[in-house]
Formats: structure tokens, C-alpha cells, sequence
């Protein structure tokens, strides 16, 4: 055999080993359940060419309005998507709710007005509006240049499981009788979605009057349940009640509002989705205003789960770069073990995802997606720009269906790797870690409050009780001051930022309330009202008491439960009335005590 022959067929024998090599490593790939289908990479990559295809207007539109606009007029770019839906909730009037980030002015929301929306709220001093608006406009509006970025409205959540046995749980009723003290001359402001059922149950005799300063009618009437704990606790504080539900803008807003009329102490169970972990944001900043003035703020930790309880639906970490097979990525996320696909084990309705840029100020930019049991299909998509002035977000919000068994897949476009959040808000991840809190549940000088049951007790916590399984853990790393500024210039990895130790306390839930709907009421919304109540205590006990020492009198006094000292499901554990309030008592000058009991 010549030379020429032996050369041809050697490269004959070359072509068929790289077709058997390719062929193998394609079928390999669409089974390795850590690694993506040939089939999602190529739907990517239809992504990502929608992606770089956008003008200067739609960088600044949420890409689930892209998606849908261009499934509406069927694009060519995303013909190849049979499965891809538009997290997007539109109306039959073919409207939808959304959160404009703007230098708010009378020109622009005329403007808006002029296009066929509606202004629902407006605020100057947090560049937010919310308003409802005919999904076509969106990208004219878009194009106005003091429009920063529409999304679709930021949602809220209730932290919600479903005379309070908490009262005995937590020993009030010997703390009112020992310390004659009944909350009198405090003011408790509560922040919830509505106060529905009020009327009812002042009838029953269960709440005094209330002062409303604004309600948003129609919803659960959770407000008027956690008025009710305060009461049952506290029976001599005057109530007052905002909404939380308008918007987060809106919820800073009332939390000022509330502060503005008296409350000492401020009590909420409502967190947003699109709130950061790693800087103190609109509503965090309101809580850190209040608390500079001397008040008391508590806040419901979250439901979100925890990983010593299995119950864990988050994976924090440094973003784990591998090499990326995806056109316009420059590489796919490791969850660890070489996954590059993290399954969705109990099913969850919004998807957020945080990374360690500052709010209004992220050039990094990541995407997601979530993907089909299967494997094989990208089901829904959050794509949307990060180019300097934007911030470090990506979430999805399920209009319909169970995701359970989908996987998630977590990319950068482009930028430097950072710390990274991801959270199925309630769901449940394969792989997972500690650190769902987040926001304004874990303000620095807040109290977020962890979750024990109450139902049926008849005497008080005596320290063997644990958590809820699905009361959320810390810890909580940050990365930003409120302002932007780093807190560790150049180090935005799991060695960088400042860690606060959150939630803070724990106490009351699963307990028995005369509001419809609320018996039982679970969940740390049913904790956080407990925990006021007894900080109004402590406040008409001694009017001058400070942030500072109500801190160190709930650590040196709660009852340790879980890991000792400090924990990331419990905080420094259980707060009880007799014993904070016997901290008090011992503190004052002896010469005056009297004149206290």
C-alpha cells in the first residue's frame, strides 16, 4: 500500500472515531443530569442571540415583556422555543402592573398617562413608580430618557402559614400582674397587607379601635390578625395600621408614616422578592430611619425554610465559573460536584437571583433559566440587561403550572464572577445552603424574628422547643453600605462584605385568633406581632429605654434554643415578658424603683 493510501484511509479512520467520540459524548451529554442537552444549548443560544439583538429601549424593558411581545408578533429569533413562556401576568384589557425605576416628574407621569396608562403610586424621593400599562407602550416608554427600567410589578408575600396561646407561652400574664404594666402609653404601628374583618372582630370585643392610615381592602385581612396578638399581649397600646401591599416604594412610605405619628414600636410580616441580600435597599432604608429615631422594629423573618430542617430552597455562594459550550455566555454556574443543573424538589412561584453588584450600579451581568423534568426544553427564561446603571437581579414569577422536577441553570453573560443568591422563595433546591434571609428582615438595627409553636400551650416555653422547619435561616451577608459604597472594596466573595447575625429572636406562632382565616395562625407572621407586643412592654415600662439595650436585654435573657449562644435558625432564642422585663427593673436606681411597681 502506497503512501498516499495509507494517508487517505488513516484520515477516513480519524473521521469515524471523531463520529463515534461525537456521538457518544452527545448521547452521554443528554443523559448526565449534570451536565445541559444538546437541545437546551442550542435554545440558549437562540437566547442569547434575542439578547444581543435588543435596542438601547428594550435594555432597559424586563425580558419577560420582550418574550412576550416577540412570541406576540412572532419573532424568527424564538420560533425555536416551543416550551418558552413570558413570566408576565396581562390582563384581558391586555394591561399589566409594573415597577418603572425613573426620575419621577409631572412631565413623565403625564407622559405615561398620555400612552393609555394608569399612575397607581408615584415617589419622588425613591425614583419609583407603579402603574398599569397596555403591554405594547411598554417600549415606546421605554425610550423616554428618564426611564432607568420597567419590570413587571415587584410581588409581595405574606409570611403566613395558614385569646393567642402566646400570651401564656411567652408568660405575660405574669409579666402584666408582677410589673403592673399593660402597654399603656405606646404606640404600635403594624404593617400588613389589610385590615378586612376589623369591624367583626372589635364587635367580639377582640381589638380596641385602630388607627388605619392606610389599607388595601380585598386582601387577607392578616393585618387585623397580627393587631389582635399585639392586644392579646399588650392590651393597653394604641394600635395603628398601614398597608405594605402597594409597592415596596409605598411600604417605606408608611413605615415613616407610622413613625411620623407616634409608633415607638413598628411591627410588619411582609417581605418583596425583588428586596437584595447584600444592601440595604427603599425599605430597609425606612427601617433604618426609624430605628435612628429610638424606635423598635420587628419583622417577620421568613418562611422560606431552613437547611438544619432538610427545608432549604437557596444556594448562596461564590458564582463557580465553568467553561461555557453556550454562544454569548462566557461560562455556566458548578452548584457543586460539577452539576451545572440544580432540580427543583417542592415547588416554588418566583425564582430570584442576586449577585454582589450595588443596587443601580451592576455591570456583571448573569441570567437564568429554568428547564424542563426532561431536560430538553427551556421552559421560561430571565434575561434581562445589566449594563452599569441597572440593578444585580433576575427573577421569574410563575403565572401558572408546578415546577417541581424542573432544573435551573444559572449563566454569565458577561463580567466578573461574584457572591451569588439564588432562591426558589419556599421551594425546595437539590442542592442548597443556609442564608434565605433577606431584606429588610435582616436591617442591621431591626429585629428578625424566628418561629416556634404555640398551638394548644397552657404553660410557658421552657427552652426544649425548636424552630419551625419552615422558618428561614441566616446568616446574612452584605456587601454595600445603604449609599453603594463597598464595605470591602475589590472583595465581593464569600471572604468579603460584613455578616450580620440574623434572624435576631424567636417566639409565638400556631395560635388561636378571632380573625377569619387565622385560626390557627402560622408562620413568622404570627411570631413577629408576639415579639412587639412584648417590646411595647418594655417601652411603657421605661419610656427611655433604647434600642441598644432592649438588644443586649433580649441576648442576655431569650431562651437558648438550637446551636448554643447565637443561631441561624433561632437567633439568641425565645424572648419572654417576666424575664425581659425583670432586666429592666433591675437596672434603675433602687431609689425610684418603687414608684415603677
Amino acid at each position: 500500500m502506497n503512501s498516499w493510501l495509507k494517508t487517505q484511509l488513516m484520515h477516513v479512520i480519524l473521521f469515524l472515531i471523531i463520529i463515534v467520540f461525537s456521538t457518544t459524548g452527545a448521547r452521554a451529554q443528554e443523559k448526565d443530569p449534570a451536565m445541559l442537552s444538546a437541545s437546551v444549548i442550542n435554545q440558549i443560544n437562540a437566547l442569547a442571540a434575542e439578547k444581543a439583538s435588543r435596542t438601547p429601549a428594550q435594555r432597559k424593558m424586563s425580558s419577560q415583556f420582550i418574550i412576550a411581545l416577540k412570541q406576540r408578533y412572532d419573532d424568527p429569533l424564538l420560533r425555536g422555543l416551543p416550551m418558552l413562556k413570558a413570566a408576565v401576568e396581562i390582563e384581558p384589557d391586555d394591561t399589566t402592573i409594573v415597577d418603572i425605576k425613573a426620575s419621577v416628574s409631572p412631565s413623565l407621569l403625564s407622559e405615561i398617562e398620555r400612552l393609555g396608562g394608569t399612575i397607581i403610586n408615584s415617589f419622588v424621593e425613591y425614583d419609583a413608580i407603579r402603574a398599569r400599562l397596555p403591554l405594547d407602550i411598554i417600549e415606546t416608554l421605554a425610550a423616554d430618557p428618564d426611564i432607568r427600567f420597567i419590570r413587571p410589578a415587584d410581588k409581595a408575600m405574606l409570611n403566613k402559614v395558614n385569646t393567642s396561646e402566646g400570651d401564656k407561652a411567652h408568660n405575660a400574664p405574669a409579666a402584666r400582674s408582677t410589673y403592673h404594666v399593660n402597654g399603656s402609653g405606646v404606640k404600635v404601628g403594624v404593617l400588613s397587607d389589610s385590615v378586612d374583618h376589623l369591624a367583626s372582630v372589635q364587635a367580639t370585643g377582640d381589638l380596641p379601635g385602630v388607627t388605619v392610615l392606610q389599607n388595601a381592602p380585598g386582601n387577607t385581612g392578616e393585618g387585623t390578625a397580627m393587631l389582635e396578638i399585639v392586644h392579646d399581649l399588650a392590651p393597653g397600646a394604641q394600635l395603628y395600621f398601614a398597608t405594605a401591599w402597594l409597592g415596596p416604594a409605598s411600604f417605606a412610605n408608611n413605615i415613616i408614616a407610622l413613625a411620623n405619628a407616634g409608633c415607638k414600636v413598628i411591627v410588619d410580616d411582609v417581605g418583596y422578592f425583588a428586596e437584595s441580600p447584600f444592601q440595604d435597599d427603599v425599605i430597609s432604608q425606612a427601617v433604618n430611619t426609624v430605628t435612628s429615631n429610638g424606635v423598635l422594629y420587628f419583622s417577620s423573618a421568613g418562611n422560606s425554610g431552613n437547611k438544619n430542617d432538610g427545608q432549604s430552597g437557596v444556594w448562596e455562594g461564590d458564582y463557580n465559573s465553568t467553561a461555557s459550550i453556550i454562544t454569548g455566555y462566557s461560562s455556566v454556574h458548578d452548584f457543586g460536584g460539577g452539576d451545572r443543573l440544580n432540580r427543583i424538589t417542592m415547588r416554588s412561584s418566583a425564582f430570584t437571583l442576586f449577585w454582589s453588584d450595588p443596587l443601580g450600579g451592576s455591570s456583571n451581568d448573569y441570567d437564568f433559566f429554568i428547564i424542563d423534568p426532561a431536560g430538553t426544553s427551556i421552559v421560561l427564561s430571565s434575561i434581562d440587561v445589566q449594563n452599569g446603571n441597572d440593578d444585580p437581579y433576575e427573577s421569574i414569577f410563575l403565572v401558572s403550572g408546578d415546577p417541581t422536577n424542573f432544573q435551573i441553570v444559572i449563566a454569565k453573560w458577561s463580567g466578573e464572577d461574584r457572591f451569588i443568591n439564588f432562591s426558589t422563595n419556599r421551594g425546595r433546591l437539590e442542592r442548597n445552603t443556609a442564608g434565605q434571609i433577606r431584606g429588610h428582615s435582616a436591617a442591621e438595627n431591626g429585629f428578625g424574628v424566628a418561629a416556634v409553636e404555640a398551638r394548644g400551650m397552657t404553660t410557658p416555653f421552657n427552652g426544649s422547643e425548636p424552630v419551625e422547619t419552615f422558618s428561614t435561616d441566616g446568616p446574612r451577608r452584605v456587601f454595600f453600605n445603604p449609599n453603594g459604597s463597598a464595605i470591602t472594596p475589590g472583595n465581593f466573595s464569600s471572604t468579603g462584605g460584613k455578616v450580620r447575625m440574623k434572624p435576631d429572636i424567636a417566639a409565638a406562632d400556631g395560635v388561636m385568633t378571632a380573625t377569619p382565616g387565622f385560626n390557627p395562625f402560622y408562620g413568622t407572621s404570627a411570631a413577629a406581632p408576639h415579639a412587639a407586643a412584648l417590646g411595647a412592654l418594655m417601652v411603657s415600662k421605661k419610656p427611655s429605654i433604647t434600642l441598644s439595650e432592649v438588644r443586649d436585654i433580649f441576648e442576655r435573657t431569650a431562651l437558648d434554643i438550637e446551636a448554643a449562644g447565637w443561631d441561624r435558625d433561632s437567633g439568641w432564642g425565645i424572648i419572654m415578658a417576666v424575664l425581659v422585663l425583670n432586666e429592666i427593673l433591675s437596672g434603675i436606681n433602687p431609689a425610684i424603683l418603687f414608684l415603677l411597681l
